[in-house]
């Protein structure tokens, strides 16, 4: 790096590239004898070098570089004034006093400029200096002054905000408004909520956002109130802060509310053009209970995007209406709103919805029963489960999934014997890992544990190997005595999926001094997916056993045990492994040689720079990356060294 006077000479070289290093020099050097000659440099003919200056500026900060940068805020070229006023804005807080009496200079644009400076400071020594700025001359230094003195949060400025609310001019009100919301005050709300009832509408709209700021639930009935005056861009303001209020304090107190009014200009907001206030009309209705809104909602299902979060709301804001034979004659003809009504019903848990959901369930499409179905699972009653169980023998393969997943739901007794039944005959893998899963959920709610458990050992001796891999999974997920004795035997099976299997759910359970033998054998089995599967399992093992096995793993014929084996030393920080995987990088240009690399990196040993610094100009653009990335963290260890 050239020196602090060598920096100082380039600063005027004709050379625009030498200018700018000049200057990120004596930026990066915190060159505070170039403070002066910087601040020159803001003046640069070249737009990179005095942004680079600006930079530099602001890196070295102090008193110093307001005192020489704070007089550019009036010169002739609005660059330099900006850039200036970027600087001070990052810098000033550091000499406020410097800065607060040019608020008394000739200049409109500069005092506007320290006024808009003040307010980025957090400094709140200039707030009186700023109060005296509000009775500027200048309208654009009075602007200035009330927002800087709204982002400074000093309660000090609170008397001169609330005069300004009755000032004759409409922006200086509503400037005042939207600093009083910056400034959390029980009082302020007080005045705005007062201001609020004599307002023009203007002003309303900076009251409304400023209430929104402060969120005080006390603004919650008064917000109400303006709903039926306001026009509809007021109304949607209002809604939109009414939700924000809710976020803090729960959306109960919207539902407090209620009254016609309310979920009237709520619904008519539904039907607005702007996206995002037919969101917060959607939200608002979720806790709003309106029949009348029941129509409008599913109005909007048809236009609706297929958005998940959009869907949730809808369905939310549906079972509030009642959800039920109020708009039953809407929906027929319309999939959409059928199937958010049917979750709208599921989500009420409410028993009479049942009879209508079984009825509806011979003609309906295979979307519908579906639903239909994913409805019922939230029904613990006889009539319910029957349809469930009817379902189990669906055509459509997706109603089947749903319907086994509502039957572990229910968690009937009688329940595992038929989903075991099922799991026999299904064909379709996805559908019986369903079933699996919903036998366990009833094996955890207490409900027959002995039969289900039994069960699944059963079907270990099946023929099909995926039952078998299958029932591994279940019995690695439930506490036995035998367990561990089970998945051992399960590590001899002739078929690799469900060795894998084993592997798998004995390395979910905690590490056990019993559990890692059968690991390490593993690492010799026939299949490399087990081996390698066996690798990521032994990782999880702290002490010295498990570093030696991963380590002689890295001798395996398989290029991808291999790396998995060297990605786990490394996230161990292994230093002893460091030999082992150099060796490794004498293997060819596999994924064993990118994990070794990446590896050596995160070990952090600084004597394997040499034997990496040629993977660096690898032709495999990975190998290459991974050499870089690996010498560029041994380059930081060895200067941290």
């Amino acid at each position: 790096m050239e020196s602090l006077t060598d920096s100082l000479i380039n600063l005027k070289d004709p050379d625009p590239a030498k200018r700018r290093e000049a200057v990120e020099n004596l930026g990066s050097q915190c060159g505070h004898g170039a403070i002066l000659a910087l601040a020159e440099c803001l003046e640069d003919p070249n737009r990179g070098v005095q942004q680079a200056v600006a930079d530099a500026l602001i890196n070295i900060g102090g008193r110093e570089t307001v005192e020489a940068v704070v007089f550019k805020l009036d010169h002739d070229s609005s660059v330099v004034r900006n850039l200036a006023l970027e600087v001070l804005q990052k810098v000033g807080g550091q000499a406020t006093d410097l800065l607060v009496p040019l608020l008394k200079r000739q200049s409109n644009d500069l005092r506007k400029a320290v006024a808009d400076i003040l307010g980025e400071t957090g400094d709140a020594s200039s707030v009186p200096s700023l109060v005296d700025a509000v009775d500027d001359p200048d309208g654009n230094v009075r602007a200035a002054a009330i927002d800087s003195l709204g982002k400074l949060r000093d309660t000090r400025a609170i008397p001169v905000l609330v005069k300004l609310l009755k000032a004759r001019e409409t922006w200086i009100q509503f400037s005042a408004a939207e600093a009083l919301g910056k400034i959390c005050d029980r009082e302020t709300m007080k005045v705005l909520v007062e201001k609020l009832r004599h307002c023009d509408e203007i002003t309303a709209f900076s009251i409304v956002e400023a209430l929104g700021e402060l969120k005080s639930k006390d603004a919650v009935g008064p917000l109400a109130d303006l709903l039926p005056k306001a026009s509809p861009a007021l109304r949607n303001c209002v809604i939109k802060t009414l939700l924000l209020i809710s976020e803090d304090h729960g959306y109960e107190i919207i539902s407090r509310l209620g009254g016609k009014t309310l979920s009237t200009c709520i619904i008519d907001a539904l039907g607005d053009e702007d996206p995002e206030v037919r969101e917060a009309a959607l939200k608002a209705l979720g806790h709003v209970s309106s029949a009348e809104a029941a129509v409008p909602l599913l109005d909007y299902a048809l236009i609706a995007d297929k958005d998940e979060d959009k869907m949730a709301l809808l369905r939310e804001a549906l079972k509030r209406t009642g959800a039920g034979k109020k708009f039953q004659s809407v929906v027929e003809n319309h999939e959409k709103i059928l199937l958010l009504s049917i979750q709208a019903l599921g989500d009420l848990k409410e028993e009479p919805a049942v009879p209508s959901l079984i009825a509806a369930f011979g003609a309906a499409s295979a979307p519908i029963r579906k639903a239909i179905v994913q409805a019922l699972g939230n029904f613990k009653t006889e009539n319910s489960f029957d349809l469930v169980v009817e379902a189990l023998n669906d055509v459509d393969s997706n109603v089947r999934k749903e319907a086994i997943f509502s039957l572990g739901k229910q968690g009937f007794p009688e329940s595992v014997e038929i989903a075991f039944s099922f799991l026999d005959k299904e064909p379709h893998k996805d559908i019986r890992d369903r079933a699996v899963d919903s036998l366990l959920k009833i094996y955890r709610s207490g409900t027959r544990k002995e039969e289900i458990l039994k069960g699944f050992i059963q079907r270990l001796s099946s023929e099909d190997a995926s039952f078998r891999e299958l029932c591994v999974g279940a019995i690695g997920k439930i506490d036995f005595p035998e367990k561990i004795k089970r998945l051992e035997s399960a590590l001899e099976d002739q078929e690799w999926r469900v060795r894998n299997m084993a592997v798998h759910s004995l390395g979910a359970l905690e590490p056990d001094p019993m559990i890692f033998p059968l690991l390490k054998k593993a690492l010799s089995d026939g299949s490399e997916n087990v081996r390698i599967s066996a690798v990521q399992m032994v990782s999880k093992y702290e002490g010295e056993d498990a570093v030696e096995v991963l380590i002689s793993s890295l001798n395996d014929h398989s290029a991808w045990v291999q790396f998995h084996a060297a990605e786990a030393l490394g996230l161990k920080k292994e230093k002893k492994a460091a030999p082992f995987l150099l060796a490794l990088l004498k293997d060819g240009d596999g994924p064993q040689t990118i994990a070794a690399i990446k590896a050596l990196g995160e070990i952090g040993d600084r004597r394997t720079l040499e034997a990496i610094k040629p993977f660096a100009s690898h032709e495999d653009l990975e190998i290459s990356h991974a050499a870089g990335q690996a010498l560029a963290r041994l380059q930081t260890t060895a200067i941290g060294q």
